[in-house]
C-alpha cells in the first residue's frame, strides 16, 4: 500500500515524529493486524530522512 509523503516539522525530533505517525496509523486502522510496516528504504523516501533516523524512530 502506497502511503503519502510526510513533511516533518522542526521543533520535535524527527525519530519521535516518525514513531508518532506510525503509531497513529496503527491505532487508526490504516495498518491492520498482521500488516507489515513499509521497508526502511520506503520509510526513508516517505519521510525524507536518513536510514539512521528511520531506525531510531522504530526503536
Amino acid at each position: 500500500m502506497k502511503r503519502r509523503v510526510v513533511q516533518l516539522s522542526p521543533g520535535t525530533g524527527k525519530p519521535e515524529q516518525i514513531a508518532t505517525v506510525l503509531e497513529h496509523e496503527i491505532r487508526s486502522g490504516v495498518l491492520g493486524f498482521g500488516d507489515r510496516l513499509q521497508s526502511e528504504n520506503e520509510l526513508v523516501q516517505r519521510f525524507s530522512v536518513s536510514r539512521n533516523t528511520v531506525r531510531k524512530g522504530l526503536e
